[in-house]
């Protein structure tokens, strides 16, 4: 008996070729109402689907993509995949696919296993300065340097810094606080 195309999405031996092809579909319009989206989700949940379709899929399936039993490894395989991911929405609140409430990403990644995860949303714009505290408080040095150095890192995270209890992360947050604030003397700040 042939499995339906929401079968074949479901399934975790499914070929990525085809998990390509059954999107593609649903795209081209060949299947509407709700089966499209169930298919689409079922997709980006499987771990046979390509990094490509992943990036396809994040923008109205982020849940889904993010709990992929497969992420983990594609970020330890490309580092910066994660930081494609975020590059490609421009936004850090998406509706949760499953039960249409506020996803914070930002939240999410703040609080992943991987440092990888937790140093790319040091790069994020906008992200809510609770969790830049927590990200200043991360057991990892790479962590609290990434933030250190980003763009976007307000003064209140930075002078917060420059009591961390590693040396290398002080010293940059002296720095760029003379940089950021155009200060003379960062004893000032």
């Amino acid at each position: 008996m042939q499995k339906t195309d929401l079968e074949q999405a479901l399934d975790e031996s499914t070929p990525t070729e085809r998990l390509q092809e059954l999107v593609q579909e649903v795209y081209q319009i060949k299947y509407l109402g709700n089966n499209a989206d169930a298919i689409c989700k079922a997709v980006a949940h499987n771990p046979n689907a390509s990094k490509e379709l992943l990036k396809k899929l994040f923008r109205p399936y982020p849940v889904r993509v993010l709990n992929n039993p497969a992420l983990d490894l594609l970020i330890l395989e490309n580092p910066n995949f994660i930081n494609e991911l975020f590059e490609s929405v421009g936004t850090n609140l998406y509706y949760d696919d499953d039960n249409e409430d506020l996803f914070a990403l930002d939240e999410w990644a703040a609080s992943h296993q991987l440092k990888l995860v937790r140093i790319a949303v040091t790069k994020l714009w906008g992200v809510n300065e609770p969790i830049l505290e927590k990200l200043a408080k991360d057991s990892e040095i790479e962590v609290r340097l990434a933030l250190v150095n980003s763009i976007h890192t307000p003064g209140t995270i930075l002078k917060q810094l420059l009591h961390d209890q590693a040396e290398s992360v002080c010293l940059a947050a002296q720095q760029n606080i003379v940089k950021k604030f155009h200060l003379a003397d960062w004893n000032n700040f």
